[in-house]
């Protein structure tokens, strides 16, 4: 028993030294399992200093390099708030006439919306769609707009049987087939129900709903991967020679949204998208002047403050030939104008000061600094102190039902 005690002394003493030993070796160049540790990864490393062998100065250098990533951020927001850039995008809004937006409103109808004879509209029996991703617990209704052999699906969940008059549409972005496993969505479009509003929720092109086994059309490229977006710049119909590629991604929720709400007299109408869906908004906001309130969380930006992070990686967001016609901020101001271009709607473009995937500060704050002292009617930009690639819940309901 007296060995038994001896051997675990020992060997407890022997563990204690050997820790000591290299936690007092973290840090220091010179010393012999140096080489050993720069074998492991980097994520091990720095695994191993925050929870086993704690680097005594590893805080201090976290807090010194978040204090560095600070001032660097602040000395880029002097830079580019510039009085120059301000007068640049004064000027433009100035010189951006009602009839400047009107054209840019039918150009976007005319060459990249499909035209009603290229396009089909109908209910389905939810038995004949074969959505392998979660659907809804409640009774809803599935339509489909197809044109070539690409499909684009929405989920229309009613409030009750009596029919309402309000809706509330949602877009998805790149996470597709989650939607209706998304606590943050389904918590969401809870409250809409609670205050009366049916429910129309949409996904991308390619994504989600709209994931599509047989793609085809025409000039389409074989095997190319229908999710990533940049298959569709291919796009050429003869027959339709003004028709541009981005038309492949807008057609399909643009008249899923417009036939719904046609058919269903709906009189009060908001849209909220996420990251691809916030994109989707911004754009189809501007052109479906229906929609009274909507709001773009991590959506858009103007090509301009891209410069700031990894914005430029979607096709649809900066590569499609729109962009050398047409400006974000046009779409932001055309998200407010009604159809006899008064500002009588609201838009929103929501960040996160920190969000991890894109579109974040400084180009928000830079971007909402911009915007404030323009003082645009009914159109804010809006930056939350957050971490999160979501929709503010808590900021979405406080700004749309006051509560």
């Amino acid at each position: 028993m007296k060995i038994t005690k001896f051997i675990i002394l020992f060997l407890s003493t022997l563990l204690i030294v050997f820790y000591i030993f290299i936690n007092n070796s973290i840090g220091k160049p010179d010393s012999f399992l140096q080489e050993l540790k720069l074998s492991l990864s980097k994520n091990t490393r720095d695994t191993l200093k925050d929870t086993i062998f704690i680097f005594k100065r590893n805080k201090e250098l976290k807090k010194e390099l978040s204090e560095i990533k600070e001032k660097k951020k602040d000395k880029l927001i002097k830079i580019f708030s510039n009085p120059l850039i301000y007068d640049h995008l004064n000027d433009y809004l100035k010189t951006k006439s009602i009839l400047d937006l009107k054209d840019i409103r039918n150009l976007m109808i005319k060459d990249y919306i499909l035209d009603k004879s290229q396009i089909s509209f109908n209910k389905i029996k939810n038995l004949d769609w074969n959505f392998k991703g979660k659907k809804p617990k409640n009774k809803y209704e599935v339509f489909k707009v197809q044109y070539y052999d690409l499909k684009h699906f929405g989920i229309l969940e009613k409030k009750n049987k009596l029919p309402s008059k309000n809706l509330f549409i949602y877009v998805q972005g790149h996470r597709g087939a989650t939607l209706y496993s998304d606590s943050n969505f389904l918590g969401i479009k809870e409250e809409f129900k609670n205050n009366d509003y049916d429910v129309l929720s949409l996904d991308m092109t390619g994504l989600g709903y709209n994931e599509n086994k047989i793609i085809n059309f025409p000039n389409y490229k074989k095997n190319a991967n229908p999710s990533i977006h940049d298959t569709y710049s291919t796009f050429l119909d003869k027959n339709f020679p003004n028709k541009k590629p981005l038309s492949l991604m807008l057609s399909g929720n643009y008249f899923l949204i417009k036939k719904i709400i046609k058919q269903n007299n709906y009189k009060k109408i908001v849209m909220v998208g996420i990251s691809g869906g916030g994109w989707y908004t911004t754009l189809l906001s501007s052109l479906i002047t229906e929609i009274d309130t909507s709001y773009s969380f991590s959506g858009t930006i103007p090509l301009f403050f891209m410069v700031f992070g990894k914005d430029l990686e979607d096709w649809e967001l900066i590569d499609s030939s729109l962009y050398d016609k047409v400006d974000y901020n046009s779409l932001y101001i055309l998200a407010t104008l009604n159809g006899e271009y008064m500002a009588t709607r609201k838009h929103y473009q929501v960040y996160s000061s920190h969000d991890p995937c894109c579109l974040k500060d400084p180009a928000a704050t830079l971007l909402k600094n911009i915007y404030n002292d323009l003082k645009v009617k009914n159109f804010e930009v809006v930056v939350i102190d957050s971490d999160n690639h979501s929709i503010d819940t808590k900021f979405l309901f406080k700004s749309y039902f006051n509560y």
